[in-house]
Protein backbone atom coordinates (compact mmCIF):
# COMPACT_ATOMS: atom_id res chain seq x y z
CA UNK A 1 0.00 0.00 0.00
CA UNK A 2 1.22 3.49 -0.78
CA UNK A 3 0.16 7.08 -0.36
CA UNK A 4 0.81 10.05 -2.62
CA UNK A 5 1.00 13.60 -1.31
CA UNK A 6 1.85 16.80 -3.15
CA UNK A 7 2.61 20.46 -2.71
CA UNK A 8 2.87 22.87 -5.62
CA UNK A 9 4.43 26.34 -5.48
CA UNK A 10 1.78 29.05 -5.87
CA UNK A 11 3.05 30.35 -9.25
CA UNK A 12 2.71 26.83 -10.69
CA UNK A 13 -0.82 26.02 -9.49
CA UNK A 14 -3.56 25.39 -12.01
CA UNK A 15 -1.20 23.94 -14.63
CA UNK A 16 -1.92 20.24 -14.05
CA UNK A 17 1.50 19.47 -12.55
CA UNK A 18 0.18 17.74 -9.43
CA UNK A 19 -2.42 15.62 -11.25
CA UNK A 20 0.06 14.49 -13.90
CA UNK A 21 2.69 13.72 -11.26
CA UNK A 22 0.13 11.76 -9.26
CA UNK A 23 -0.73 9.63 -12.29
CA UNK A 24 2.95 8.97 -13.02
CA UNK A 25 3.76 8.10 -9.41
CA UNK A 26 0.76 5.79 -9.21
CA UNK A 27 1.83 4.00 -12.40
CA UNK A 28 5.33 3.56 -10.99
CA UNK A 29 3.94 2.34 -7.67
CA UNK A 30 1.73 -0.26 -9.33
CA UNK A 31 4.11 -1.44 -12.05
CA UNK A 32 7.53 -0.74 -10.56
CA UNK A 33 6.88 -1.48 -6.89
CA UNK A 34 4.03 -3.96 -7.20
CA UNK A 35 1.76 -2.02 -4.83
CA UNK A 36 -1.83 -3.22 -4.56
CA UNK A 37 -3.37 0.06 -3.39
CA UNK A 38 -2.35 3.71 -3.60
CA UNK A 39 -4.28 6.53 -1.95
CA UNK A 40 -4.34 10.31 -1.86
CA UNK A 41 -5.36 11.49 1.63
CA UNK A 42 -6.20 15.24 1.63
CA UNK A 43 -7.68 17.05 4.60
CA UNK A 44 -11.44 17.50 4.22
CA UNK A 45 -10.86 21.27 4.20
CA UNK A 46 -8.30 21.12 1.36
CA UNK A 47 -10.44 21.58 -1.74
CA UNK A 48 -7.41 22.08 -4.04
CA UNK A 49 -5.86 18.74 -3.08
CA UNK A 50 -9.19 16.95 -3.38
CA UNK A 51 -9.60 18.42 -6.88
CA UNK A 52 -6.11 17.23 -7.87
CA UNK A 53 -6.93 13.71 -6.68
CA UNK A 54 -10.08 13.65 -8.81
CA UNK A 55 -8.25 15.03 -11.86
CA UNK A 56 -5.66 12.29 -11.43
CA UNK A 57 -8.44 9.69 -11.72
CA UNK A 58 -8.86 8.89 -8.03
CA UNK A 59 -12.38 8.47 -6.67
CA UNK A 60 -13.76 9.55 -3.34
CA UNK A 61 -14.10 6.62 -0.96
CA UNK A 62 -14.95 8.17 2.39
CA UNK A 63 -13.77 10.16 5.39
CA UNK A 64 -10.98 8.91 7.63
CA UNK A 65 -11.61 10.46 11.03
CA UNK A 66 -8.61 11.93 12.90
CA UNK A 67 -6.29 10.79 10.07
CA UNK A 68 -3.85 13.74 9.85
CA UNK A 69 -1.72 14.71 12.88
CA UNK A 70 -1.57 18.47 13.35
CA UNK A 71 0.76 18.66 16.34
CA UNK A 72 0.06 19.16 20.00
CA UNK A 73 -2.09 16.04 19.95
CA UNK A 74 -4.67 17.54 17.57
CA UNK A 75 -5.75 15.64 14.46
CA UNK A 76 -7.77 16.49 11.36
CA UNK A 77 -10.22 14.45 9.34
CA UNK A 78 -9.16 13.49 5.82
CA UNK A 79 -10.81 12.06 2.74
CA UNK A 80 -9.60 8.86 1.09
CA UNK A 81 -9.15 8.83 -2.67
CA UNK A 82 -7.81 5.49 -3.96
CA UNK A 83 -6.05 5.76 -7.30
CA UNK A 84 -7.18 3.00 -9.66
CA UNK A 85 -4.76 0.83 -11.62
CA UNK A 86 -4.83 2.07 -15.17
CA UNK A 87 -3.30 0.85 -18.41
CA UNK A 88 -3.28 4.50 -19.48
CA UNK A 89 -1.11 5.38 -16.49
CA UNK A 90 1.25 2.49 -17.22
CA UNK A 91 1.64 3.48 -20.86
CA UNK A 92 2.27 7.10 -19.84
CA UNK A 93 5.07 5.89 -17.56
CA UNK A 94 6.61 3.80 -20.34
CA UNK A 95 6.68 6.82 -22.67
CA UNK A 96 8.90 8.75 -20.21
Amino acid sequence: MGEIGYWVATPETGRGVAARSTRLLAAWGFTGLGLERIEVIPAVTNLASRTVAERAGATYEGVARNRIPLGGGARADAERYPVPRSEEHASELQSR
